[in-house]
């Protein structure tokens, strides 16, 4: 599946901080494949300070598992239900609950 920037940090934010263990475990792969560090080895990044400057919007292959995709539909429906959807989850919303 395919994430832009903006939708990989969104994603990274609603990611739950406690859960199960089968989940935090997924959480922690999620993170892990999220993270910018690939991108900063391959230029598309720069490090200021304690700040990330992207060169460009540009979009990132990711291969999620099964339950990688699930949680993230769990966590999205459950937002979705409470009325907590903002702005920046619009995308990853049509993403993982069309």
């Amino acid at each position: 599946m395919k994430l832009t920037l903006t939708e990989r940090i969104a994603l990274l934010g609603i990611l739950p901080a406690e859960g199960t263990y089968a989940n935090m475990k997924t959480v922690r792969v999620l993170r892990e494949m999220l993270a910018f560090d690939s991108d900063i080895e391959a230029g598309k990044v720069e490090v200021q300070g304690n700040n990330l400057r992207w060169k460009e919007n540009y979009e990132t292959e990711f291969d999620l598992s099964g339950g990688a995709i699930a949680l993230i539909h769990d966590i999205l429906s459950k937002l979705d239900e409470e009325a907590k959807v903002t702005d920046h989850l619009l995308t990853l919303c049509d993403k993982f609950l069309d």
